[in-house]
């Protein structure tokens, strides 16, 4: 749930790029960085690179609503790497996933591991995949070896969300997905 700060007028808004290894989840939080005016954006934040590194963070500056700020935090997490006992930390107070799918069709089962592995997670804080606003973005659109769209959403789009393409290494539809995951989660907010 979105954390609304009266004093300072400010709303925070947690968000989550989760994904295969490999699929473009940190691509897409770079391809962000590198579209958004530095004066409404700070570097992404990787945990200290003399470990291991298990997250990555971007906080971004949105837009003023009623006089609030909105504030979204993006995090993108190699959920192979994140220790156990931190699952809760990151997960917890998630307003929004952008579930990013490897398009091509090497990656096709491990898609399928990464949503299960999802639906894990949530169960573990007591969420489902439907409490919480989900976008699909099918990232990798500009190679020859991919699963057509029509495919991609019978096999993946349970949620009847909104989908995008994507090419986050060339900042391609990266920013579009943020946008429809960001207008859903600000129609459901009241202040």
């Amino acid at each position: 749930m979105a954390f609304t700060n009266t004093k300072s007028k400010e709303v925070h808004c947690k968000l989550l790029y989760f994904g295969a290894t490999g699929a473009g989840k940190l691509t897409s939080l770079r391809s962000i960085y590198r579209l958004t005016s530095l004066s409404y954006s700070s570097n992404i934040i990787d945990s200290n690179d003399r470990q291991p590194r298990w997250f990555s963070f971007l906080p971004v500056s949105l837009t003023h609503i009623n006089d609030f700020h909105i504030k979204l935090h993006l995090y993108s997490a190699n959920w192979d790497r994140v220790p156990k006992d931190s699952h809760f930390a990151l997960l917890q107070g998630v307003d929004g996933i952008v579930f990013v799918i490897d398009s091509r069709i090497e990656a096709m089962a491990s898609n399928f591991e990464a949503i299960s592995q999802l639906k894990s997670l949530l169960l573990s804080i007591d969420k489902n995949l439907y409490d919480i606003p989900i976008v699909l973005q099918y990232n990798k659109r500009d190679l020859s070896d991919i699963v057509d769209t029509v495919t991609l959403t019978r096999q993946f789009n349970i949620f009847n969300c909104p989908e995008f393409e994507s090419v986050a290494t060339r900042s391609e539809g990266t920013m579009e997905a943020l946008k429809g995951l960001s207008r859903i989660i600000l129609s459901k907010l009241s202040f």
